[in-house]
Order: structure tokens, then C-alpha cells, then sequence
């Protein structure tokens, strides 16, 4: 009877800790990624190329509200021309929901950055996304 009690006691205790470690998730990634960019600034077109290395990361709550962020910076090179390199900034924050398993709902801002010598050329757009899994 002692056992059984001490049983009760020890899974009573561990039931609010599986729960918590259940509330909270989180995932993060290195990555790489390849850029294509297509400059237009006045008359001026360029078409630059190169890579942006950075990370994301996702937190999740209840396995329904997310919170994900992704930084990348990289260097990027005309394709033709003398035109100066550029640094590239990407970086973004958006709230996610998943009011469906398989529905998957975010939004927030994402900025990119370019600059040279020229100056800076930046990007701001509030982005939303819809995915069903």
C-alpha cells in the first residue's frame, strides 16, 4: 500500500514537469543561402550574385504560437560591370499561430539591407504567410 501511495506521490509530482517541458519548444538552424539580386536604382540595373550565412530560429508555445527569426549577412558581386560589391543584411521576426494542425499562419516585418559605396538602399515590407501542411 506504501508503494502504491509513494507511486501516486512520484507521478503527481512528475505530471506538472512532463506538462511544462510539453508548453515550451524551440528550434534553431544554421544556414546558407544563395542571392540573385536584381538592382534597379534610377536608370541603373544590376543583377548581383552571391551568399548570405546566418541563422533562424523558431520558439513555440502549446505547439500553436510560434515566434520565428532569421538573420542573414553576406557579400554580393556583379554579375558584369565595375560596379562596387555589396553587403547584404536580411533579417526578420513574425508571429506565428496554428489554429489547425495542418494550417499554419504567420506575420510580421522583414528587412533587407544593401549597401556600397554608393550609399544604402533599404527594404521594409510586413510580410504574411499561409502554409498548409
Amino acid at each position: 500500500m506504501k508503494r502504491a501511495a509513494a507511486l501516486m506521490v512520484a507521478c503527481g509530482l512528475a505530471a506538472p514537469v512532463a506538462l511544462a517541458a510539453q508548453r515550451w519548444q524551440w528550434e534553431v538552424g544554421l544556414t546558407g543561402v544563395g542571392m540573385r539580386v536584381h538592382s534597379v536604382s534610377g536608370p541603373t540595373v544590376q543583377k548581383l550574385t552571391g551568399a548570405a550565412f546566418g541563422g533562424s530560429g523558431q520558439l513555440i508555445f502549446l505547439n500553436r504560437i510560434t515566434l520565428d527569426m532569421g538573420y542573414w549577412q553576406g557579400v554580393l558581386t556583379p554579375s558584369s560591370g565595375v560596379a562596387a560589391n555589396r553587403d547584404v543584411v536580411e533579417g526578420y521576426a513574425q508571429l506565428g499561430a496554428r489554429p489547425l494542425g495542418w494550417v499554419y499562419l504567420r506575420v510580421g516585418p522583414h528587412a533587407w539591407s544593401y549597401v556600397s559605396n554608393a550609399g544604402t538602399q533599404r527594404s521594409f515590407l510586413m510580410d504574411g504567410r499561409a502554409r498548409i501542411q
